[in-house]
């Protein structure tokens, strides 16, 4: 059953969001539970992708520093 939607433009795309809900409590138990495990991994891959960003600047001012010796 859908609760609400609603619209939200990022950068040059619209998202539209739908909320819903189960009438069934168990079967909405369920849905909660697997929203939540793919909240985590998308939480995860984030962090990830941030982590991978420091570390390859590091890399690239090290890079420089190196140049700059010579």
């Amino acid at each position: 059953m859908v609760v609400s939607t609603y619209e939200e433009v990022v950068q040059n795309s619209t998202v539209t969001y739908t909320v819903s809900r189960c009438a069934d409590p168990e079967c909405q138990k369920i849905v909660d539970k697997a929203l939540k495990v793919e909240e985590q991994k998308r939480i995860y891959i984030k962090e990830e992708q941030v982590r991978r960003e420091i570390i390859r600047k590091k890399l690239q001012d090290e890079k420089k520093k190196k140049t700059k010796q010579i």
